[in-house]
C-alpha cells in the first residue's frame, strides 16, 4: 500500500518486476557488470507481459536512457549494452505475445493488450493541472466520517502527487548542483537523474492527465529520493523534518491502516 495501492496480483506482479529492474540498471551503472543489464531486460519483459505500457513501457524507457548515460560518459562500448538490454526485455513478450497469436488473431490481441486504442477509452480533454495543496475540505465536513474521508484523500491523492513532483524536481536540481561543484559527469548524478526519471514515468498518467483517479502506481523511485535527501543533508532542521516525515508517513500506512482494519473488523466480525 505505501509504495503502491493496488491489490491486483498481475499489478503486483509488474511493480515487482520493475523494482527488479531498476536494481539492475543502477547495479550496472554501479559496476557495469553487463549481466545486470540482462537481467533487468528479462524483469522489464514480465512488466511487458502484464502491462505493457504503464510498467513495461515506463521501465524500458528509464532502463534504456540509464544505460546510454552510463555508456556515453563511462564505457567504449556505447551500443552494446543497450542492444542486450532490449533484446532482454523483448524476449518474453515475443515469444508469449507470439504463441497467442497462433490461436487469436491480431486485433484482438492489440486490443486487449493496448485497450485504450479499442475505442471504448475516453481521451483526455486537457493536460497538467495542479493539485490541492492543503486540504480545504476537511473544513466543509459535516460528520467525522467526512472529516476522516477528507482527510485520507488528502493524505492518499494530494501528497503522494506533491511528493513525486518534489522528489523528482529535487533529484535533477542536485544532479545540477553536483555538475557545477564537480565538473564533470559523476555515477551518482546518473543515479539520481535516473531514479528522477522513473519517478514521473510510472505515475505519468496521474501526474499530468486532470480528473484521473489517484491510482500512483510505484511511488519506490519517490521513496528512494526522499531517503537520500534524508540521509545528505547537512541542515539538522532539515533532517530533523524529514525523519518525522518518514516516520509519520509509515506509521499512517502500516500502523494506522492496521489498527484501523483491526478495530474495524473485530467489531463487525
Amino acid at each position: 500500500t505505501l509504495v503502491a495501492p493496488v491489490h491486483v496480483s498481475g499489478h503486483i506482479f509488474s511493480i515487482l518486476s520493475f523494482i527488479a529492474a531498476l536494481y539492475y540498471v543502477l547495479l550496472y551503472v554501479e559496476r557495469g557488470q553487463v549481466s545486470s543489464v540482462v537481467i533487468a531486460g528479462l524483469f522489464c519483459g514480465f512488466s511487458l507481459l502484464n502491462k505493457p505500457i504503464h510498467y513495461g513501457g515506463a521501465s524500458v524507457i528509464g532502463g534504456v536512457v540509464t544505460i546510454v548515460l552510463n555508456d556515453f560518459f563511462f564505457n567504449t562500448n556505447k551500443l552494446k549494452s543497450s542492444f542486450l538490454f532490449l533484446l532482454a526485455a523483448a524476449l518474453l513478450p515475443i515469444l508469449a505475445y507470439g504463441a497467442v497469436l497462433t490461436v487469436v488473431p491480431f486485433q484482438s490481441l492489440f486490443y486487449n493488450v493496448f485497450p485504450m486504442y479499442s475505442g471504448y477509452f475516453n481521451k483526455a480533454s486537457s493536460f497538467f493541472y495542479f493539485k490541492e495543496m492543503l486540504p480545504l475540505k476537511i473544513f466543509a465536513a459535516q460528520s467525522l466520517a467526512e472529516l476522516k474521508s477528507a482527510i485520507n484523500s488528502f493524505l492518499g491523492d494530494s501528497v503522494r502527487w506533491w511528493m513525486i513532483w518534489a522528489m523528482a524536481l529535487g533529484g535533477i536540481v542536485k544532479v545540477v548542483l553536483l555538475y557545477s561543484s564537480e565538473k564533470k559527469v559523476s555515477k551518482t548524478q546518473i543515479v539520481l537523474f535516473s531514479l528522477a526519471m522513473h519517478s514521473i514515468l510510472m505515475e505519468f498518467q496521474v501526474l499530468v492527465v486532470p480528473h484521473q483517479f489517484a491510482s500512483y502506481v510505484n511511488m519506490f523511485p519517490t521513496y528512494v529520493l526522499l531517503c537520500y535527501f534524508v540521509s545528505t543533508t547537512s541542515a539538522r532542521w532539515l533532517k530533523v523534518c524529514g525523519i518525522a516525515f518518514v516516520g509519520g508517513w509509515f506509521g499512517l500506512f502500516f500502523v494506522y491502516s492496521a489498527v484501523n482494519h483491526y478495530v474495524y473488523f473485530k467489531k463487525n466480525g
